[in-house]
């Protein structure tokens, strides 16, 4: 008897499991941040202190590296402390880097980082570690700034920005990408490019406009040149954004006027 009911519920078991395979599994909630107590984040501190106080760059790196996993408002506080005022650009960059893991300050941060995107003349080992922070951050406030760094001439920050604005499906981003996709048309050669300017005015002002725009974005000698990294990372963020394998600028340029209704609802979005 007992052999049979064995059996039979081995049946039903065998029986079940397809069907329990075939089921979709839960959505994984996204854990939180855990958030240091006052009492760890001073311990850390003190230890950072300790190791920072040193000529050692890698041992200052280290130490920051360290501190930047300890997440609270005092730690954060004091990343962005040197990010604005060490002399090292390497610190500043680690301190870029290190604010990621800032989670629950993100707002903040973004707000405060703003000038230093703005700053074309940045160092861009600074400006990349801190364009990758503001997309692990998601703060998609930024999105505008991040816009504005596409025709930087190092090809790491720009890779950086098409990398998060393809992350973030970032519509609004479609046209400037597109202008510096004409510009570098292939991975191997660069072309004298071309931007839209409407200035409203009668002749010939509006290609005038439209020439000094595109000189002053992409007619920079050190822009004269072949990116094909750039080439490579806008092609897989035109595809995150768009959902479909565009090969030229033309092609893109049809896809905006196609969906130019998605477009403007994205433009009136905020975040």
């Amino acid at each position: 008897m007992f052999t049979k009911t064995l059996w039979f519920g081995l049946a039903i078991l065998i029986l079940a499991c397809p069907l329990l395979a075939d089921e979709d599994p839960a959505p994984a909630e996204e854990p939180e941040v855990a958030q240091a107590t006052d009492k760890q984040a001073r311990h850390e501190l003190k230890i950072f202190k300790q190791s920072f106080d040193t000529e050692d760059i890698d041992f200052k790196l280290d130490a920051m590296i360290r501190l930047g996993k300890c997440v609270h408002k005092d730690v954060m506080k004091t990343l962005l402390t040197l990010l604005f005022k060490d002399p090292d650009p390497f610190v500043r960059a680690e301190a870029a880097k290190s604010l990621g893991y800032q989670i629950p300050f993100a707002e903040l941060i973004g707000r405060k980082v703003t000038k230093i995107l703005e700053d074309k003349d940045a160092d861009p080992k600074i400006l990349r570690e801190l364009v990758r922070t503001i997309g692990t951050l998601n703060y998609r406030r930024g999105w505008e700034l991040l816009v504005d760094l596409i025709p930087h001439d190092d090809d790491q920050v720009v890779v950086a920005v098409f990398k998060v604005l393809g992350e973030w499906k970032e519509l609004r981003a479609l046209q400037e990408m597109e202008e510096f996709w004409s510009a570098y048309p292939s991975e191997g050669s660069w072309s004298t490019g071309s931007v839209t300017v409407d200035t409203g005015a009668a002749g010939n002002t509006d290609a005038k406009a439209a020439k000094a725009k595109w000189m002053a974005k992409y007619g920079a000698r050190r822009k004269q040149r072949a990116r094909p990294e750039c080439v490579k990372a806008l092609k897989a963020a035109v595809l995150q954004i768009t959902g479909e394998a565009i090969a030229k600028s033309e092609a893109l340029r049809q896809w905006r006027s196609d969906h130019k209704d998605e477009i403007k609802r994205a433009e009136r979005q905020r975040y």
